[in-house]
């Protein structure tokens, strides 16, 4: 996906490791590629900071991502798993930083 950061546009792909964590990677368009290991989520933990000893259950399912600008100069990014314990995550860039958010367990399972 296409991602505007500070005005530059990256292209942005998430994958989940062998160790359950969460990983972005992003281009330049130029010659930069950077890596960022956002850890694993924290069940039912809401806005914490992303980071390699981040969370506390592991990654069961490929992630799914979304973009989008809202009116004016902030834009966000969405990524969505389903963590091992059984509840869906997101990953997400709030404008200044990435965190990571709890969003629950699947209503069909309560």
């Amino acid at each position: 996906m296409i991602f505007n950061r500070d005005g530059t546009n990256f292209t942005y792909t998430f994958h989940v490791g062998d160790n359950g964590h969460l990983y972005e990677r992003r281009w330049d368009g130029a010659e930069s590629v950077l890596w960022d290991d956002f850890g694993r989520p924290a069940t039912e933990m809401h806005n914490i900071p992303t980071g390699p000893d981040v969370g506390t259950t592991g990654i069961a399912s490929a992630p799914a991502a979304v973009a989008y600008t809202e009116p004016g100069p902030i834009n966000k990014m969405f990524a969505f798993v389903i963590g091992k314990d059984n509840h869906l995550h997101h990953c997400f860039w709030d404008g200044n930083s990435w965190r990571w958010n709890d969003l629950g367990a699947d209503p069909q399972d309560t």
